[in-house]
């Protein structure tokens, strides 16, 4: 199996614009033979929670019909490549939006992953989801977390619980978030023996800096290759042969 994190800077809700440059970095991702692309938390519109209940979309959105279309394999490509494709989105809800991640199948399923476990900062602007995710790929069982969340020891035990060995984080976080996470995702990979795979944004967002530095950990809790902490990229990790490349 092949994860590719795509570390991108997001136009603060300049939907058509995020939108192609995510299916730039899938279509650069399926020449990779990646089976799963995961873009960092509220990729589409940025992160801008003052704004996210403004440009919320749902599930129905036509946005979503390349994605679909891309995940289920590309109209005239050689081999008909599919993937996974994973992208965050400020979704319509009753109420206030929740923080989710969409999961796009070549099965022609969306799986949705609402962020559970809200920072208080979020919680004026978002509602928490209630379900945790779980869905296979290839020989491994991936769970989705969204970045707060993830770094809460609950959240992580109740995906390994579920059978999950692969522990897949978008997120938005700055310097002082990335230090945080560089300093616990080892210890947590170790405890559960999964792989964990972050992708953080770069560029700037409500109130402060991305600071990227997407990576790999492994159950021994090495982290593999990080991505530069300014410049957007793309991180293929192949799980069979234990590799890392940027592209």
């Amino acid at each position: 199996m092949k994860i590719a994190l795509a570390q991108i800077a997001s136009i603060p809700g300049g939907l058509e614009k995020n939108s192609q440059k995510h299916l730039a970095y899938i279509q650069h991702a399926l020449k990779q033979k990646a089976d799963l692309i995961l873009f960092p938390e509220l990729s589409i519109t940025g992160y801008h929670p003052s704004r996210s209940k403004e440009w919320a979309l749902s599930l129905d959105d036509a946005l979503w019909e390349p994605f679909k279309k891309l995940a289920k394999g590309e109209p005239g490509s050689a081999h008909q490549q599919t993937c996974t494709i994973g992208l965050g989105v400020p979704l319509q809800e009753a109420g206030k939006p929740a923080i989710a991640h969409l999961f796009f199948h070549p099965d022609k399923r969306c799986s949705v992953y609402r962020k559970q476990l809200l920072h208080q900062d979020e919680q004026p602007y978002f509602q928490a989801g209630t379900q945790p995710l779980l869905f296979p790929l290839k020989d491994h069982q991936i769970a989705p977390a969204i970045c707060y969340e993830a770094l809460q020891p609950q959240h992580a035990q109740e995906a390994v619980r579920l059978g999950a060995d692969v522990y897949v984080v978008a997120v938005a976080k700055d310097q002082s978030g990335m230090v945080q996470a560089q300093e616990y995702f080892p210890k947590l990979a170790r405890k559960h023996r999964i792989f964990i795979a972050l992708v953080n944004s770069v560029g700037a967002n409500e109130g402060f800096t991305s600071a990227g530095g997407s990576a790999v950990w492994t159950p021994d809790g090495n982290r593999q290759a990080p991505l530069s902490q300014t410049e957007e990229g793309l991180l293929i990790y192949h799980f069979n042969k234990r590799t890392v490349h940027e592209s």
